[in-house]
C-alpha cells in the first residue's frame, strides 16, 4: 500500500456504507517489482468506478500503466462522456488529471478497452481533489411532447440534466400560454431525480401553445437555470371523420346518407371498410330501410368492421 492511499481490489463493490468502490467486480495484478504505487493494479475490459462526493467541481488525476505489459486504446469516461484515449507501452506510466464537475453526488469513473493488442485497461491509483463548490447552473434537455399534438393535451414532462431540487419547481414556476389565452398549470410532480410532469386541464383548442420554466427552479447545490426555458408545442385541429353504413343484402334498400354492406363484403384498402371475415345478411323485408335488413353470424367468427381513418 502506498502511503497516504486506500486499497481498493477489484473485487471490491461500491457501497453506501463505504462511499466508493467498482460497480461490477474487475481483476487485480501485483507485478511485485516497482513502487508501491505503481507495481499493482486493477484491470479489465471494461469497469465503472463510483465515488460519492459533495457536488462541486473536482481534480482528478489517474495512474494507468503496466510495469510487464503495453495496454492500449484504454478509454477513459467522466460522468458518462469519455474525456480520454490512454495507450502505455510495457513499464511507462500515464499520468493525467482532469476536470470534473459533480452534481449529482456522486463521481462516476468508466474505463473501456476500445480494441488494439491488449483487451484490458489498467489502473494503478487516483487522486480526487476539490476545487472548488457546484456553481453550474442546471440545464432543460426536454420536453415531452415536443412536437405537433394530437387533438389534445393534459401533461407534459420536461427533464434538466442533473437533479432537481423539488421543492423549488412549482406551479408558479411553469407559464403556458394557448389560442385561448394563459392556461393555469394544475400540478407539479417529480417523475425522478430529474424528471418533472406538469399537468393541466385537457387544452383541445388549436394553434399554437408557449410553454416558459423557470428561471428559479434550481439544482441541489441551489443553481437556479441561468435563463428561462421555452418551448412551443402545436396543437392540430381534428381532422373530421363520417362513417355511415347500412348492413345489409346485396339487394336490400339502402337508407338515404349511407353505403351499403352486404355479410360478404370484406375489407379492402381501395374501399376503407368491410368485414374481416365474411358473415351472413337477411332482409326482412318490412320495416325502415336502415333496420329491415342486418348482417349476422355465430359468436365464433371474428366480424369486426374496419373502417379507414382518412375515409
Amino acid at each position: 500500500m502506498a502511503a497516504g492511499y486506500a486499497r481498493l481490489a477489484g473485487s471490491d463493490l461500491y457501497s453506501a456504507a463505504v462511499g466508493y468502490g467498482w460497480q461490477t467486480a474487475v481483476s487485480s495484478w501485483n507485478r511485485e517489482s516497482g513502487s508501491d504505487l505503481l507495481r499493482d493494479f486493477n484491470y479489465g475490459p471494461r469497469g465503472t468506478f463510483l465515488v460519492d462526493v459533495p457536488n462541486g467541481q473536482y481534480e482528478l488525476t489517474l495512474a494507468m500503466g503496466d510495469q510487464g505489459a503495453l495496454h492500449d486504446l484504454m478509454g477513459v469516461f467522466l460522468e458518462g462522456a469519455q474525456v480520454d484515449t490512454i495507450s502505455t507501452a510495457a513499464g511507462q506510466f500515464s499520468t493525467t488529471t482532469y476536470l470534473v464537475d459533480v452534481n449529482d453526488g456522486q463521481l462516476t469513473l468508466g474505463f473501456v478497452d476500445q480494441g488494439g493488442s491488449n483487451a484490458n485497461f489498467v489502473i494503478n491509483a487516483l487522486d480526487l481533489v476539490t476545487i472548488g463548490p457546484d456553481r453550474v447552473p442546471p440545464t432543460l434537455v426536454g420536453v415531452d411532447p415536443s412536437g405537433p399534438v394530437g387533438a389534445s393535451f393534459e401533461r407534459i414532462v420536461v427533464a434538466f440534466d442533473e437533479p432537481i431540487d423539488a421543492a423549488s419547481f412549482t406551479a408558479e414556476d411553469v407559464s403556458l400560454v394557448g389560442p385561448a389565452g394563459a392556461v393555469q398549470p394544475l400540478a407539479v410532480a417529480p417523475l425522478d431525480a430529474r424528471s418533472f410532469e406538469v399537468r393541466f386541464a385537457p387544452q383541445t383548442e388549436p394553434g399554437d401553445y408557449q410553454l416558459t420554466i423557470g428561471p428559479d427552479v434550481s439544482d441541489l447545490a441551489g443553481n437556479g437555470l441561468a435563463v428561462a426555458f421555452s418551448t412551443h408545442l402545436v396543437v392540430e385541429a381534428a381532422i373530421p371523420y363520417v362513417a355511415r353504413i347500412d348492413f345489409g343484402t346485396t339487394t336490400s334498400p339502402v337508407a338515404a346518407g349511407y353505403a351499403r354492406l352486404a355479410g360478404s363484403d370484406l375489407y379492402s384498402a381501395a374501399v376503407g371498410y368491410g368485414w374481416q371475415t365474411a358473415v351472413s345478411s337477411f332482409d326482412r323485408e318490412t320495416g325502415s330501410d336502415l333496420l329491415r335488413d342486418l348482417n349476422y353470424g355465430p359468436g365464433r367468427f371474428w366480424s369486426t368492421c374496419r373502417t379507414a381513418s382518412t375515409n
